[in-house]
């Protein structure tokens, strides 16, 4: 009875380490997903793909609408106004950086980085504001810049932002593709998964009188 227990025991210490090895080499097996985006001016194209499939996601096809006569509808009664707190969505700017700078040391030995690419031209029709904006655009640009080049090796990668202090138009062409394996995704997003609550959590503010 001893030996067939200890047998028992050693049959299941066995499977458990084939049934370990078996869900490596499946986790190793599962294909990589990833984006390419492309924009310029305002125009943005998405495309996402998982292993050989690709799906232009975004702009979509456009449909042609039906025309038809419908009956205009009185407006609607507005409702009086009460007095109950409201809740505002404020994202921060500096917790947004740091939970980004966090993902991507998560993703640093997952994720692969081909192309990034940044052309803009900051314009407002105000200097003074164009000049804040370029600050802010150089500063950022200061931040993500080291954190990428020492933790991914990006082949094609450039990003150049200057602004244009007579011009009141702005201008901008971007090109991007990442991909990551989705089940190292989900566990980096796991481990920041309360960096995200508190980043997107709605405050309440006292409505006014």
């Amino acid at each position: 009875m001893i030996i067939f227990m200890l047998a028992l025991k050693i049959l299941c210490i066995l499977l458990a380490v084939l049934l370990g090895l078996v869900m490596l080499v499946l986790l190793a097996m599962v294909p990589r997903a990833g984006i390419r985006l492309t924009g310029k001016d305002g125009k943005i194209n998405l495309w996402v793909r998982y292993g050989q499939i690709r799906l232009h996601l975004y702009p979509l096809p456009k449909r042609a609408k039906k025309t038809a006569h419908t009956p205009k509808k009185a407006p609607p009664e507005k409702p009086q106004k009460t007095d109950a707190p409201k809740e505002s969505r404020h994202i921060d700017l500096g917790n947004a950086i740091c939970l980004m700078l966090g993902l991507l040391d998560d993703l640093r030995h997952a994720m692969r980085i081909d192309i990034l690419h940044l052309d803009a031209v900051i314009a407002t029709g105000d200097a003074a504001h164009t000049g804040m904006l370029l600050g802010m655009a150089a500063a950022l640009s200061g931040m993500i810049t080291p954190v990428l080049q020492q933790s991914f090796n990006i082949p094609h990668y450039h990003i150049h932002i200057d602004g244009d202090f007579q011009g009141d138009k702005g201008h901008w062409q971007a090109e991007a593709a990442v991909s990551v394996r989705p089940i190292r995704l989900l566990w980096a997003l796991v481990r920041r998964w309360c960096d995200i609550f508190n980043l997107f959590k709605p405050e309440k503010t006292e409505a006014k009188t």
